[in-house]
């Protein structure tokens, strides 16, 4: 164990101690989650997942120009920007990153800074788990190994498409982005779009595996922010009209 580990344990004990208001709340939208998540497998979102790999399978006859297009502005300073934005989709740094921000957004006492930390934290362990899944089912070559665009494998260990850095990196940075609008949070869109680039830039991944990436991590980070966000409002009273009739609900 690093020392990070042991810093990172520290701060959310201490967290835990200073509001456990947070408790009730992260446990409902978990559950509720699981509960929606099931509720938007259905034949219309299947034939949608279906169209989408469709698009991307004829979008991939581009992916060998693209990569070369992107190899060649490879240098100097958007280099250096590629080469730090990369580290943003490494999940052994971003994982303790998310980790330490939802520990530390407990001392704060703010129930929307803690929900963004939350679910910036859940959007990088769901996507990464549907990123992994798709990964060893497709068994897509990467660039480096020399096989072209189309060389897929299923379950040969060849983990080319979708890309985990970008989906990481967007993952990541959108649930703050959906929670605190604005255009500074907007600004921090260049970082997922420069992991995603990055991506390409070092022979790492074909263009439609970043796309593919990007993708379910923002559509996973901003579901999981939507369904947060409605299970937080507070319970309302609403009054409605039923024929002649006046009817009170009590809406959760």
């Amino acid at each position: 164990m690093n020392s990070r580990f042991y810093i990172i344990t520290l701060l959310l004990v201490i967290s835990v101690r200073a509001d456990e208001n947070f408790v009730g709340r992260w446990e409902k939208y978990l559950k509720n989650d699981f509960k929606t998540g099931l509720t938007r497998i259905s034949f219309r979102n299947t034939l949608y997942a279906t169209g989408f790999l469709a698009g991307m399978f004829i979008m991939s006859y581009s992916d060998e120009s693209i990569l070369r297009g992107v190899q060649e502005h490879y240098k100097g300073d958007l280099k250096k920007y590629f080469d730090v934005t990369n580290e943003l989709g490494n999940v052994r740094i971003t994982g303790p990153v998310a980790l330490g921000l939802a520990g530390a957004s407990l001392l704060a006492g703010n129930s929307r800074l803690q929900d963004a930390a939350f679910t910036s934290l859940e959007a990088l362990f769901v996507s990464g788990g549907i990123v992994t899944a798709i990964k060893y089912i497709a068994g897509r070559s990467r660039p480096f190994q020399g096989n072209g665009a189309h060389r897929y494998r299923p379950f040969s260990g060849d983990t080319a498409f979708p890309s985990g850095h970008a989906s990481t990196a967007w993952a990541l940075v959108t649930p703050w982005v959906l929670y605190y609008p604005g255009i500074w949070t907007y600004g921090m869109l260049i970082f997922p779009a420069g992991t995603a680039v990055a991506r390409i830039a070092r022979n790492a991944h074909w263009a439609t595996d970043v796309i593919a990436g990007s993708l379910i991590g923002f559509i996973v980070a901003s579901a999981l922010t939507h369904w947060h966000r409605d299970s937080a409002q507070p319970n309302r009273l609403t009054v409605t009209m039923d024929g002649t009739q006046l009817r009170l609900q009590y809406v959760l």
